[in-house]
């Protein structure tokens, strides 16, 4: 690894902003990652960074890359564009799946489409991600080797692991 790679990683991991994002880049370090599942996108900043991380770590094959956001019907209008999405994501060179909804309406739509995913990032509170309904459909798309991470109450992301999916009593479906 070349001096300027070397130095790149610690910025990412270490000195990136926002600080409570770099649990998400640390966890996918290492690891092969071809789905992603964004619940609540906060921007496409976040996105192609990660895209472009897992690219360095390895990853290059096609990533599948779904989103379950409001886009253009979030109330306060600041949503990311379905349009937008699509075109960055394809210009990056990933299979975009925008999912228009809340998570509750878009994760059996991700489970019937793409099944198991790789890694969820549940950018929304504490106490959705603690919702029985959620849990059962969170187990549906996932798999004992899923990376999930969700918002703490500090704002930085969590590592959570698949194993408490499986403990809330979801029923696992396997192909």
């Amino acid at each position: 690894m070349s001096l300027a790679q070397t130095w790149a990683t610690f910025k990412l991991l270490h000195l990136s902003k926002p600080a409570g994002d770099r649990c998400l880049y640390k966890s996918v370090r290492g690891q092969t990652v071809a789905s992603v599942l964004e619940i609540n996108l906060a921007g496409l900043d976040r996105t192609t960074r990660l895209i472009d991380w897992l690219r360095q770590q390895g990853n290059e094959g096609p990533i599948r890359y779904a989103a379950i956001d409001l886009f253009e019907m979030a109330e306060d209008g600041h949503g990311v564009g379905l349009k937008t999405f699509h075109q960055k994501l394809s210009a990056l060179g990933v299979k975009p799946l925008p999912i228009p909804g809340t998570p509750a309406q878009g994760l059996p739509r991700v489970a019937n489409t793409l099944g198991a995913i790789d890694l969820v990032v549940f950018d929304a509170d504490q106490q959705q991600l603690d919702d029985p309904l959620l849990q059962t459909l969170l187990n549906r798309v996932t798999h004992q080797k899923s990376i999930l991470l969700a918002r703490d109450a500090r704002g930085a992301f969590q590592l959570h692991g698949t194993d408490r999916l499986q403990a809330s009593g979801g029923q696992s479906r396997v192909a």
